[in-house]
């Protein structure tokens, strides 16, 4: 049985581990630094939240093609999301899947076809709409497009890029043309490897990124021991993805990333009362396929 001099100094040891953990604790959050503002956001001119069409509106049109790209900036939308992938020949593309078989009359991985062999696919054969009255898209001429084609086509509009697959290859290119376009100032970069974005923060530090999911889980766990400014992920933005009401972070967690400097993404399944809280609690940016309901929701139609 512990004496009671054991008992005082296993006290004393406790109390001292505590004082030193609560010391570090204070320290990190004392000296956490915000992220400096980037250009990006401000040069964005409407109301927040920004209404952002994902994939180009892919409810409304058949994703990451011109006709959807068109169909966003036809409702006002500012910023729109594109998947990129990479091709055989080194060829950045819009689409979201591995494989072209989804979405267009073609099939194989896409890091296996060539950007030519791409060109003559047909994009918009993919296209479900759960609405009967909207028109189908095949034999259209909806092909799949390059990003350059995109940046050429479309050299004012906001993009958010979404990096899918792990090439260092990918971002490399990316970047290139990123900044061969001047596009800095109107393009943001996501993807779910960190070790992509790194290439963006080391390589094309203008460019703004949003953090990677193992950096938002870091965030998140301070901010739910209200110590979230013990750390700040050296990204412009924070994206949650809140498929359900309960999946939205408590308005703390928007306030708390925004004081240090970052914005906070969210991706909606376009619902009315969903967007409204999304909005209410705070979200600079709201991700849909349908930004029609989202803008309607916020009285923007």
């Amino acid at each position: 049985m512990p004496t009671k001099q054991n008992l005082r100094r296993i006290l004393i040891a406790t109390l001292g581990a505590c004082a030193v953990f609560g010391f570090a604790w204070a320290l990190g959050v004392y000296r956490a630094d915000a992220i400096e503002s980037h250009q990006f956001f401000g040069n964005l001119e409407g109301p927040r939240p920004v209404v952002v069409s994902e994939a180009g509106g892919s409810g409304l049109w058949p994703e990451n093609t011109f006709a959807a790209i068109r169909g966003s900036l036809a409702l006002g939308v500012e910023l729109i999301t594109l998947d990129v992938r990479i091709t055989r020949d080194g060829v950045p593309v819009l689409m979201r899947d591995e494989r072209v078989d989804r979405t267009t009359n073609g099939t194989g991985l896409v890091s296996e076809l060539s950007s030519h062999s791409l060109e003559d696919l047909d994009a918009g054969l993919g296209f479900e709409s759960i609405d009967a009255a909207m028109p189908l898209f095949a034999g259209l001429g909806i092909g799949v497009p390059s990003l350059e084609d995109v940046f050429t086509s479309f050299d004012r509009t906001r993009f958010l890029l979404i990096l899918r697959g792990g090439e260092d290859q990918l971002a490399e290119a990316v970047g290139e043309i990123i900044e061969q376009f001047g596009r800095t100032d109107r393009t943001i970069v996501y993807s779910e490897t960190d070790a992509i974005i790194d290439v963006f923060r080391t390589q094309f530090a203008g460019v703004a990124t949003v953090g990677t999911p193992s950096e938002l889980r870091r965030f998140t766990l301070l901010n739910s021991i209200f110590s979230s400014r013990a750390y700040t992920p050296q990204a412009e933005f924070l994206l949650v993805d809140t498929a359900s009401d309960r999946s939205i972070p408590g308005p703390r967690f928007f306030s708390n990333a925004q004081r240090q400097g970052m914005h906070v993404v969210a991706v909606s399944s376009g619902d009315p009362d969903q967007v409204k809280l999304l909005a209410d609690h705070g979200a600079d940016l709201i991700i849909t396929p349908y930004p029609d309901r989202a803008l309607a929701a916020l009285m923007r139609l």
